[in-house]
């Protein structure tokens, strides 16, 4: 057992603080909130100038862009695929790339980084290709991670033997990997990449799979406004109608982005119980718009945050997500009061959890012990009001938080990194991934 001992701030959720408490941990669970005596051979963790909340879910991302960090700030989103995703795809996939080792690599620095900005689980929509170094990083780190390993038929590959390989490469990676359980470490989810890249045909198997494996799916869905017009003229639909149309809409879907769904899907989107994944800063990067949050809470839609990938953010920082995001609704509804530092607190923790159905997001007996200690000391953080969430969403930073924990274990204690060798990961991607990026 580790007993995390008088916590000046425990956040249980967005509206709820303790001061000077206590927090019992049990194997992967919380055992008891309060003021605990610690049992015979507890670990004791000293927490009196520390801050504790849910860890944060980063609900879509690409950690295989962790190769492309820095590369464009000038181009919108069609012509940075091709410019700056495209090329990279061909390299890790083409004939003698070790695709599967040095998707292990990314995917470790990828998990270092989140894990130093106090996030707990994730979705990585990753490449097919890479699929098993993937799994096998996530599982040795410790971490909790949802892999969407991405499909297309209708962008650079249109071979339908190369389709016919993909689709077997996924399957073969759900049977190997995928567990449903709700607080299992590694799952998989389906992921087909946008409507307008995928065919009928290849959605509705993606569709046949997920209800076979029982599993969700995450898709992009309306990110930028020529999304919405090329697949209205191709289809005749909006994206939600079409999801509706192939019967994946559902509690099991996250829709990322949805910058630009109209007010006549909201409704459909509630009743179908999917989520909507805000990815503010990626949005502003690639000038995609700004997305209809507010709007969509007000309707009752779960709404989870994320940081997108590292080639259109460039980092994986969720408390400078939340800032960017809680400010973003404010400007586009020109109300300061259009979003608060509580409702995107819970944006990124417990409708996280809800997206992914996992029993974690908050900080109460029975749930996940996947929690986040932060170092209050530093001079950014001085506060004499007592109102925590809006001081770490507009102040705090990911060089602030101290301790990580998943399912019941350290990842990292005193900002140190216990389940892996981060120097030698990142050596090791350096000196082998320069060639997939010489373009």
């Amino acid at each position: 057992m580790i007993l995390f001992q008088d916590i000046r701030y425990l956040i249980q959720d967005a509206d709820t603080v303790q001061e000077h408490v206590d927090l019992l941990v049990d194997g992967s669970r919380i055992a008891a909130v309060g003021k605990c005596s610690p049992p015979p051979a507890t670990q004791v963790v000293n927490c009196a100038d520390k801050a504790m909340h849910a860890g944060f879910c980063n609900a879509h991302t690409h950690l295989w862009q962790m190769l492309l960090k820095g590369r464009r700030d000038d181009l919108p989103l069609d012509q940075w695929c091709d410019l700056v995703i495209l090329p990279l795809i061909e390299a890790v996939k083409a004939p003698g790339a070790e695709g599967e080792h040095i998707g292990y690599l990314w995917t470790k620095l990828g998990m270092a980084e989140m894990i130093r900005s106090g996030v707990t689980s994730f979705v990585d929509m990753d490449l097919e290709s890479a699929g098993a170094g993937l799994a096998k990083a996530c599982l040795e780190v410790g971490m909790r991670g949802a892999f969407a390993l991405e499909i297309v038929d209708a962008w650079y590959d249109k071979d339908p033997q190369a389709c016919q390989a993909s689709k077997a490469r996924v399957t073969a990676f759900l049977d190997a990997y995928h567990d449903p359980a709700p607080e299992a470490l590694v799952r998989v989810l389906m992921g087909p990449s946008e409507p307008n890249m995928c065919t009928h045909k290849l959605l509705e198997w993606t569709v046949a799979t997920a209800k076979e494996y029982h599993t969700g799916i995450e898709i992009h869905l309306a990110e930028t406004r020529r999304d919405v017009e090329t697949l209205l003229s191709a289809r005749g639909k909006l994206a939600w109608q079409y999801c509706e149309d192939l019967g994946m809409l559902s509690p099991r879907l996250l829709g990322v982005h949805s910058v630009h769904t109209r007010p006549e899907e909201f409704g459909l989107i509630r009743r179908g119980g999917a989520h909507v994944i805000y990815n503010p800063k990626s949005n502003m990067k690639l000038g995609s718009g700004i997305a209809p949050i507010s709007e969509m809470l007000a309707e009752g839609i779960n709404v989870a945050l994320a940081c997108d990938g590292t080639a259109s953010n460039d980092l994986s920082d969720m408390y400078e997500e939340m800032r960017a995001g809680v400010m973003l609704q404010k400007v586009k509804n020109m109300d300061p009061s259009a979003m608060t530092a509580r409702d995107i607190f819970r944006l990124a923790t417990e409708n996280g959890a809800k997206a992914l159905g996992a029993p974690a997001g908050t900080l109460y007996e029975g749930k996940l012990a996947d929690l986040v200690l932060l170092d209050l000391t530093a001079p950014h953080l001085i506060n004499f009001t007592g109102r925590i969430v809006p001081l770490l969403v507009y102040c705090a930073k990911a060089s602030d938080v101290d301790s990580v924990m998943v399912h019941g274990k350290f990842l990292m204690r005193d900002k140190q990194l216990l389940t892996m060798d981060e120097a030698a990961v990142r050596q090791e991607l350096l000196d082998i991934g320069a060639p997939y990026c010489n373009f």
